[in-house]
């Protein structure tokens, strides 16, 4: 008997073999109470492993029936009846079903002598498992059936499945190992879709699945395994990651950049299937303007911040990228940013060059690039001096135009340049300053000092007097513009009026000069000139003569003067170095002064100044006097006061008050007017005032005109005119040095008178103008 029924997964096979007895009759097999099995089916009982079997037993009845004569076979009784259960050849223990393993129970059933029964039950555990699977006997009496008991496997996994991520572009290896009873079928699965063997994704029965890792191989995957008696499915997650990346192009946004800072606004990326660790913003200064720059890196978790340390007036391209734990990701595309300027750094000044003794050249360059803060439009260029290298620590600039300070504004936006300063003081000391413009201001000051060169020294301060009636001794004061290091002086001298130049290089410590052994009572022209390293400087010259005894040039000896009119005694001096002393001997009434060239001068002529006068010129080499007499006579008896009693006189001394007055204001407005007038009739300017300065009389030359050499009047260092404002009856100059001049009384030489002979100049200008 066959029988083929499913019971789930599992199946049970069981054949029952039978023998003839004695070749006789037959033997009936009927199975029953198979619970869960099936009926056996070519000597195979197959289950499914696992199964659970209810009731948990096999019960296999046996009965034989016998068609032929009784007496060829007689059952025994049930008693007698016994069966046997075994496994493998190894006996199954007859526990009527105790316990929780494999067991048998055995019923024998009463015979009617034509048939016989045996039950036997093999009871199984809850539970099929592949050990109890092996070849089973059972023997009843002496007939004996058996059974092959299979278990089957289904179709199931081996191996667990865990997630996987992979970095990018690595291979990936997914193992499905499967077991189970053959056949087995393997299907995969991505994201629930049948997967499909591909130059990237590739997979058999025998081998696991192999993706390439690319972005794509990101997905879930499931592998299916499948036989007749069941199935089982593994899922697993594969995630590809990668550094974060745009899936568009973009760049970064924000609000204004001010002179340091750029506040930025960020797209976000793809993560890359890795959480994203920061953003990263990269300003690179734009090339090749902004050369030198660094590069500025600013990085946040979050896509809104401030990027700081940028350099004011530059001009960045600003880009950013995204990092995870893979690294960093593709960088956006750029966006340029300027920002605003401010203050300037000082510029680079490469040299300052004394080009000549008046000029400087200064080289330089834009500040360097930390420190422009924007483009430069301009420089600002100062110069002060600081040294003006002269033995009195002074700065004049009398002898040449000169500037000791200013400023210059230059526009240049170039990378350098260059600046010549021109009309500087000679062998002077500048510190030179520089500062650099841009949008915002001006900036810093980047210095240099520099010293003019050398050049050719000014005049020094010369004068000179007799010694004696052949000598003439001269000294004077180095230059106040010596223009450099005074190497020493050259002194040259000749008569005024012609005849042979002599001349004496002396060394920079001599300041005097004695002239010797020349003709008496003649004047010299002495000239005196500094020396520096590039050469002879400007020569300041004096007119002195040797020595002589004085000579008026007066031979009348009677005047008459008309009463209460101005009125001149004369006294001319014509010769006498050094200049004579004038003093008059007066009668003791009237009212005098000393007027031009020594003159006794009467504003007005007082009615008493009838008399002797004598004029007496005197210095060191003689004394000469001429005597004058004086008569005052009335104009108009009228005039004069009579002396009779108050009354009487009293209109006559009314006229004479009123006369009086009147003739007191013409005194006054000749007075005032009288000396103007002299001097333009006789061309005649005023030299200088009387003062003192270390000793010596103040001379000033007119920068219109070379030093004019005057016969009279000449002391010292130059030329000496008494002021007409001057009430110069005695005046007294006290003089100091070498030159032997104690007391000096003016009263003739009160204006320069012109010499007979040319002006005499020379040196590099013939304008010069000497102070003390």
């Amino acid at each position: 008997m066959d029988q083929l029924a499913p019971i789930g997964c599992v199946v049970v096979l069981v054949t029952v073999y039978c023998s003839e007895v004695n070749g006789k009759g037959s033997i009936t097999f009927n199975v029953v109470n198979f619970g869960n099995f099936i009926a056996p089916e070519n000597g195979v009982l197959t289950v499914v492993e696992n199964s659970r079997v209810t009731p948990p037993r096999l019960s296999v009845d046996v009965e034989c029936v016998f068609d032929g004569l009784q007496s060829d076979y007689s059952p025994r009784s049930t008693s007698d009846t016994s069966s046997l259960w075994s496994r493998d050849g190894s006996e199954i223990m007859n526990t009527n079903g105790a316990g929780n393993t494999l067991s048998v129970t055995t019923t024998a059933n009463p015979s009617d002598g034509r048939r016989a029964r045996t039950s036997s039950a093999l009871v199984f555990p809850p539970n099929i498992t592949l050990d109890l699977a092996g070849n089973y006997t059972c023997t009843v009496t002496s007939r004996t059936i058996y059974f092959v008991l299979h278990v089957a496997v289904r179709a199931r996994i081996e191996n667990a499945f865990e997630d996987v991520n992979v970095t990018r572009g690595n291979t990936i290896s997914l193992p499905c190992n499967s077991s189970g009873d053959v056949p087995v079928i393997k299907v995969w699965y991505k994201d629930g879709v049948v997967l499909q063997n591909t130059t990237t994704t590739t997979f058999s029965d025998d081998s696991p699945l192999r993706l390439s890792g690319d972005r794509s191989d990101t997905a879930t995957y499931t592998c299916s395994v499948t036989n007749q008696f069941g199935n089982q499915s593994s899922t697993v997650g594969v995630t590809v990651q990668e550094a974060p990346y745009f899936t568009a192009v973009t760049a970064p946004s924000g609000g204004f950049p001010t002179k340091r800072t750029f506040p930025v606004i960020l797209q976000p990326f793809n993560n890359g299937n890795s959480l994203i660790l920061s953003y990263t913003v990269v300003c690179r200064p734009q090339a090749p303007r902004y050369t030198g720059l660094a590069n500025v890196s600013m990085s946040d978790s979050t896509l809104t911040f401030e990027v700081t340390g940028l350099q004011p007036g530059a001009t960045y391209d600003c880009a950013y990228f995204a990092t995870n734990s893979i690294g960093n990701g593709n960088e956006s595309s750029f966006v340029s940013v300027s920002l605003l300027p401010d203050i300037p750094g000082p510029p680079v000044i490469t040299d300052v060059i004394n080009v000549t003794s008046t000029s400087v050249n200064v080289t330089y360059m834009r500040p360097g690039i930390m420190d422009q803060n924007g483009d430069p439009i301009g420089y600002t260029l100062s110069y002060d001096y600081l040294d003006c290298n002269t033995p009195d620590g002074r700065c004049p600039c009398e002898t040449y135009n000169c500037r000791l300070n200013g400023s210059a504004t230059i526009s240049n936006s170039g990378e350098s340049g260059s600046y010549l300063l021109m009309g500087l003081r000679r062998y002077t000391t500048y510190n030179v300053s520089l500062r650099t413009t841009n949008g915002f201001g001006t900036g810093g000051p980047r210095s240099m000092t520099v010293m003019t060169r050398e050049d050719r020294p000014g005049p020094p301060n010369v004068r000179a007097a007799p010694i004696s009636s052949t000598a003439i001794h001269v000294e004077w004061v180095s230059p106040r513009e010596p223009n450099g290091i005074i190497t020493g002086y050259t002194l040259s001298y000749r008569m005024a009026d012609g005849g042979n130049l002599t001349a004496v290089n002396l060394n920079d410590s001599s300041l005097t000069y004695n002239i010797t052994n020349e003709t008496a009572n003649t004047f010299y022209i002495v000239s005196v000139a500094a020396m520096t390293s590039v050469g002879v400087g400007m020569i300041h010259s004096v007119n002195e003569s040797t020595g002589a005894a004085p000579i008026i040039d007066v031979s009348t000896t009677m005047y008459r003067f008309d009463a209460f009119q101005n009125g001149d005694l004369p006294c001319n001096i014509i010769q006498g170095r050094p200049a004579p002393v004038i003093t008059w001997t007066t009668p003791s009434v009237g009212m005098w002064t000393t007027g031009a060239n020594g003159a006794l001068q009467f504003r007005p002529t007082p009615i008493n100044a009838t008399g002797n006068y004598t004029c007496t010129a005197s210095n060191e080499y003689g004394s000469v006097s001429h005597t004058m007499a004086l008569e005052v006579k009335r104009k108009n008896a009228n005039f004069e006061p009579k002396a009779t009693s108050l009354i009487s006189g009293f209109p006559d001394l009314v006229i004479w008050l009123a006369t009086g007055c009147v003739s007191t204001i013409l005194v006054a407005l000749v007075w005032i007017e009288a000396p103007k007038r002299w001097r333009q009739r006789h061309q005649l300017t005023p030299r200088a005032e009387v003062s003192h300065s270390h000793g010596a009389l103040e001379t000033m030359v007119s920068s219109s005109e070379c030093l004019a050499h005057r016969q009279h009047g000449e002391i010292a260092q130059g030329s000496y005119s008494a002021s007409p404002r001057q009430n110069l009856g005695r005046l007294d100059e006290s003089m100091d040095g070498p030159l032997g001049i104690s007391t000096l009384h003016i009263s003739q030489e009160s204006w320069d008178r012109p010499l007979p002979t040319k002006n005499v100049c020379s040196g590099d200008d013939a304008s010069m103008r000497r102070n003390n």
